[in-house]
């Protein structure tokens, strides 16, 4: 069971949480021109990925909580287009726990390894090939298994992005709307 707290309580707020942390990224900076604010907003972004995986295990659970999403449940009933990539046969519990068994390199000092062609697909980084994904959800569908699902724990980022498609199309909104939604207990 879920108890939902008050908005006024933002120490218990996830998204109050979020943008607390993002303007002290931001006040780090210490950027006093629009141009050095937009160059400074990526970056701070980058740094809140790590907190989006709080705020998505979050929503899901509020998912699971209405029944709009079983964590035993295979991913493809929820976003069919993932039944031709890697993530076919996978659970929702799968993402929840990292262990979906996708190929995913978060190599940073790799140009190659799918973290930095995550990055080029949402536009974190200047596109390095034309023929790449033209959004998120195009480059999810492209991720392939490689290893089986349930296997042992792996950080993987797109473990998050995947979650978040799923718990849109389970809540019947964007993510923004859905994080909204529950943090009314609507």
């Amino acid at each position: 069971s879920l108890i939902f707290l008050p908005p006024y309580s933002p120490d218990f707020n996830p998204i109050e949480q979020v943008f607390a942390k993002l303007k002290a990224l931001l006040r780090k900076t210490a950027a006093r021109t629009a141009d050095a604010l937009q160059t400074a907003i990526p970056d701070a972004l980058h740094a809140l990925l790590s907190v989006t995986k709080s705020i998505v295990g979050c929503v899901a659970a509020v998912l699971v909580d209405r029944g709009l999403l079983e964590p035993a449940g295979p991913l493809t009933v929820y976003v069919p287009e993932l039944a031709a990539c890697g993530y076919a046969g996978a659970t929702v519990r799968h993402l929840l726990d990292m262990r979906s068994g996708i190929n995913f390199s978060e190599d940073y000092l790799d140009p190659q390894a799918e973290i930095r062609r995550l990055e080029q697909c949402i536009g974190w980084s200047p596109a390095a090939d034309p023929t790449a994904p033209a959004s998120l959800y195009d480059f999810l569908v492209t991720l392939r298994q490689g290893g089986p699902h349930g296997g042992s724990f792996a950080y993987r980022s797109c473990e998050t992005d995947t979650l978040g498609w799923i718990c849109e199309r389970a809540g019947g909104a964007r993510r923004h709307l859905a994080l909204r939604r529950a943090e009314r207990g609507g």
